[in-house]
């Protein structure tokens, strides 16, 4: 009889320890969608001049090199990956050239370029980009912040977006 008993007590032990088991894969199996579809729309979250403007995985690929390159301090690499995203509106590419202007990384020191940037970033929806805004301001004449408003206007049309 105690044979049994010990028998019956491991085998719900077993099942106790399969039924947790099998509770604990289906809990990591949906950890790990979750994990997976929460970094795509972060991924993709990008954010672009138009509404409409989706940002393709193409770009984003072109916008991880540049951040890529700008971590191993090959700027000239990272702005030739990023120029093309910021002229057609993707604020954070605006906001990164804004950056390298500002710091001289990979190109001579430029506040107004900075700040055209800065602008475009900001207008299009990047928080940073009104935050580099405020704290270039200082550091620029009056006569450089309007040249920077009039060049944000001349890359404004030469991407060919609607005034905003």
């Amino acid at each position: 009889m105690r044979t049994i008993a010990l028998t019956c007590r491991n085998a719900r032990q077993q099942i106790r320890h399969y039924r947790w088991h099998m509770n604990m894969r289906i809990t990591i199996r949906s950890l790990i969608v979750t994990l997976f579809v929460l970094a795509g729309g972060l991924a993709f979250n990008l954010q672009a001049a138009h509404a409409d403007h989706v940002i393709t995985p193409d770009e984003y690929k072109l916008f991880q090199e540049g951040m890529r390159c700008h971590h191993e301090g090959d700027y000239p690499e990272a702005l030739s990956c990023w120029i093309p995203l910021a002229e057609t509106g993707v604020a954070e590419a605006q906001y990164n050239v804004g950056r390298m202007y500002g710091y001289g990384e990979g190109v001579a020191q430029n506040y107004v370029e900075a700040y055209a940037w800065f602008i475009l970033s900001a207008r299009n929806g990047r928080i940073e980009g009104r935050t580099a805004l405020d704290e270039l301001k200082p550091h620029m004449s009056p006569a450089e912040i309007a040249r920077a408003y009039e060049r944000a206007s001349e890359l404004e049309v030469y991407a060919e977006w609607p005034g905003s």
